[in-house]
């Protein structure tokens, strides 16, 4: 299985930091979408055997997250709330207009 680690060491918000194209160059790079066999490992894009590793699920990163000392440990929380926030309120700003339709 091929898989590609988009999420770590980014960060990407609805209406900050919204992702772009740009984003996955290095994953199209790597893909090689028109011939398999020049499909390359990178530092994101890795190919495994799903079962050999430690735990079987869709939760996987090998990249150290810069935000956390330790891989075990939740990422601090200074900027979560303000995250959760903008999350609510983009919510409620979605829901506004789609009652506005109503």
């Amino acid at each position: 299985m091929w898989i590609y680690d988009v999420r770590t060491n980014q960060r990407f918000t609805l209406k900050e930091r919204p992702m772009v194209r740009s984003d996955l160059d290095g994953f199209v790079a790597c893909y090689a979408a028109a011939d398999r066999r020049q499909r390359k490992e990178s530092e994101r894009f890795r190919h495994g055997e799903l079962v050999a590793w430690d735990k079987v699920d869709l939760d996987i990163f090998w990249l150290k997250n810069a935000a956390v000392d330790d891989a075990d440990l939740p990422p601090p929380s200074d900027g979560i709330a303000d995250e959760i926030a903008e999350s609510f309120e983009t919510a409620l700003e979605r829901f506004r207009r789609l009652t506005a339709k109503l």
